[in-house]
């Protein structure tokens, strides 16, 4: 009986194989049918297609080169994707448990209802989400690729190894982001024979550490033949730049306490041979060897992206008209510095974006699309609304929002947190406050930025610029439609909820997130949404992740801070030496920058959370520091919607529960898989 059971598996795996394969070279053959001229058919009589003939020529190949990139996680659906992780974003409340069945999957993972039969997001299998792939479908396409591009006819040998380096930087990042997911893997170096032996056919798990070696040698096995920067329409495929950058990431996660020395959590994780997955026993050489490699994959992405014309960027277009010839002649200095905060991550390909991912074609999915891409679904929009045309209002269509979290986690205009300035008392944050008159001198440093004698709260006063180009608030401005539009965010107000309109359509927190939106966006629907590539790495983080490895390897304080304030100059906050021993700061909290290693890292990661704030990144950072469980088990807040006025909207109630567990730090294996390949060893806790 045993053997038959091991018969039948080494024939369901062997099959299951085969049809890996025959996926492979299906979607890569499906791509450049659909995508070349119908001539294409005349010259593959009755639909016989081989390899050689994927790759005759330069045409073909290059669309197999975008079949590798078409598996990248598609950012710019926000029901369906990562940004809903962590404890940044908020849905619509109408979303109840039974509804989140087919929508925002990130919430329930939040809520605690990942599962092994079907994980939510799961990028091995490609369960649970909204055409969501297994990225091992993602790694056979590059694994082809690789082996076969060699066969265009009309391309210089240059040419072939700078697309071969292409496809192998993508084969290490889509394995570097099903490990973010599952911690260990099996490393899918080459395309698996049908007549493999058994030990190809059910392959193990291999150990964290041997997963990112293998990332990092592929890395830096592609990047000498890339070319350093790409420009015009190949801009979104992969340089040395991106690639760099993408490299130190991949190394400050290897350093970071989640995967490095994590007994805690992972002592008795063991593998095939009863040894450990994750390195529990680092010591402090082997811990210190990890952060000096991280340090060096950054000075490296920081110099080629400096040589190559990179660096932060500030705004150096034409202001919108409002604040062209009304508020920036009272307030210049600061309008000007809320657009540089405001557009750096929507200004299409600006020197700050090292990478960016360019939304597809939807195909068949084009609804979706429209209805889900970050821009629309964060959009305040001018819409008619029961009257006629010409009576139009500003109300919120898709409604994704920021939670209340996000109001606590900006700098106060000092650049400190709330808790540390002498002028916040955070017994009093929501207590009613109104914004000075127009004709007021106080409110020269608000003009645009802030409505004139308007009843708010204290929260939302005297914060920093981040805060304001970042968030849709009440008694501020949302800059969007070409236009400088002021929101109260009340009921019938502007940017609040319309009884009109239905009870979907109003932000749950109250709170707004216009940082995702170019002010040129009009509407929903695709084709008046302005599109930009969506940031996957910027020249700014590459400066946060230099402070955090600096201060892990107990670097001169100075250093750390020359490379934090760089990020905090162009954000118009004091340097973090002047902030934490000016006079704004508490006494309880002076020189709170040089107590310890602990204190600092804490400033690195808020400072992290508030530049990089709803570009995906807070999540992953809680997880590889273990404050997951930590920071994400906090009810979501939100304001009254149905009120019209400030005294009654300002009420807070709960409006979704979070439960995050240990568990939830990684992945479950589905159920299937471990079926399929009895060598696997399911993730603890599942």
């Amino acid at each position: 009986m045993k053997n038959m059971k091991n018969l039948f598996l080494k024939f369901f795996t062997k099959t299951f194989s085969r049809l890996r394969l025959i996926l492979a070279l299906f979607t890569l053959w499906t791509v450049m049918l659909f995508s070349s001229c119908q001539g294409y058919l005349d010259v593959v009589p009755d639909n016989v297609l081989t390899l050689e003939d994927i790759f005759s020529s330069r045409a073909d190949a290059y669309n197999a080169l975008a079949r590798v990139y078409s598996y990248l996680p598609r950012d710019h659906f926000t029901d369906q994707t990562w940004w809903f992780f962590g404890d940044e974003w908020m849905m619509r409340e109408t979303y109840t448990y039974t509804s989140l069945t087919t929508r925002c999957r990130g919430i329930q993972i939040m809520r605690g209802l990942q599962n092994p039969g079907r994980p939510y997001l799961g990028h091995w299998s490609g369960t649970g989400g909204l055409d969501n792939r297994s990225l091992y479908d993602a790694i056979a396409i590059c694994n082809v690729f690789i082996d076969h591009i060699d066969l265009a006819y009309d391309m210089e040998k240059t040419e072939i190894e700078e697309w071969k380096a292409q496809a192998k930087f993508m084969k290490a990042y889509y394995h570097f982001l099903l490990l973010l997911q599952y911690g260990p893997i099996v490393i899918a170096d080459k395309l698996t024979s049908t007549d493999a032996p058994p030990s190809e056919l059910f392959p193990y798990r291999s150990k964290i550490d041997d997963c990112f070696d293998y990332i990092i040698r592929n890395m830096n096995e592609a990047i000498p033949y890339l070319v350093p920067r790409k420009t015009g329409a190949e801009l979104g495929q992969v340089d040395q730049i991106a690639a760099s950058a993408i490299k130190a990431r991949v190394t400050l996660f290897r350093a970071s306490p989640f995967y490095s020395g994590n007994s805690e959590m992972f002592a008795r994780f063991l593998d095939h041979n009863d040894e450990p997955f994750f390195p529990v026993n680092d010591n402090e050489q082997t811990t210190k060897a990890k952060w000096e490699d991280a340090l060096k994959a950054i000075n490296d992405a920081l110099a080629i992206s400096i040589t190559n014309g990179k660096g932060l960027y500030t705004f150096k277009k034409t202001l919108l008209p409002e604040d062209l010839f009304d508020y920036s002649v009272e307030n210049e200095d600061r309008i000007r510095k809320l657009y540089d905060l405001r557009m750096v991550a929507v200004d299409p390909w600006n020197e700050e974006l090292l990478w960016g991912y360019t939304c597809p074609d939807y195909g068949s999915n084009i609804t979706e699309g429209r209805r889900r891409s970050i821009p629309a679904a964060c959009n305040i929009m001018i819409t008619p609304l029961a009257g006629t045309a010409a009576e139009r209002y500003y109300f919120c269509e898709q409604n994704i929002g920021a939670t209340h979290k996000m109001l606590h986690r900006y700098y106060t205009e000092n650049g400190l947190p709330l808790e540390a300035d002498v002028n916040f008392n955070t017994d009093y944050l929501y207590s009613l406050e109104r914004t000075p008159d127009a004709d007021d001198d106080e409110y020269k440093r608000w003009h645009g930025i802030m409505m004139p004698g308007f009843t708010t709260i204290n929260l939302y006063l005297n914060r920093e610029l981040r805060f304001y180009a970042n968030l849709g608030i009440s008694g501020g401005y949302w800059r969007g439609h070409a236009q400088v539009i002021p929101t109260p965010m009340f009921a019938e107000t502007y940017g609040g909820f319309w009884s009109a309109r239905g009870i979907d359509y109003y932000h749950t927190t109250g709170v707004a997130v216009q940082k995702l939106v170019h002010p040129e966006s009009k509407h929903q629907l695709f084709e008046r949404v302005t599109k930009f590539p969506f940031p996957l790495i910027r020249m700014a983080e590459l400066y946060l992740m230099k402070a955090e490895v600096l201060n892990e390897l107990d670097a001169p304080v100075e250093d750390i801070w020359e490379a934090l304030d760089i990020v905090r100059t162009r954000a118009g906050i004091d340097k973090i030496e002047d902030a934490w021993t000016g006079p704004h700061v508490r006494s309880e909290w002076r020189n709170y920058h040089t107590r310890d290693r602990d204190a600092r890292r804490n400033i690195i990661l808020q400072e992290k959370g508030i530049e990089l704030a709803f570009e995906g990144q807070r999540y992953w950072d809680m997880i590889r520091h273990k404050r997951a469980v930590q920071e994400f088990n906090f009810p979501v807040y939100g304001w009254e919607k149905e009120s019209e006025t400030a005294d009654g909207y300002f009420e807070r109630s709960v409006k979704d529960s979070r439960k995050f567990r240990n568990t939830d730090y990684l992945w479950p294996l589905h159920t299937d898989e471990l079926n399929r390949n009895r060598n696997l060893i399911q993730n603890p806790g599942w």
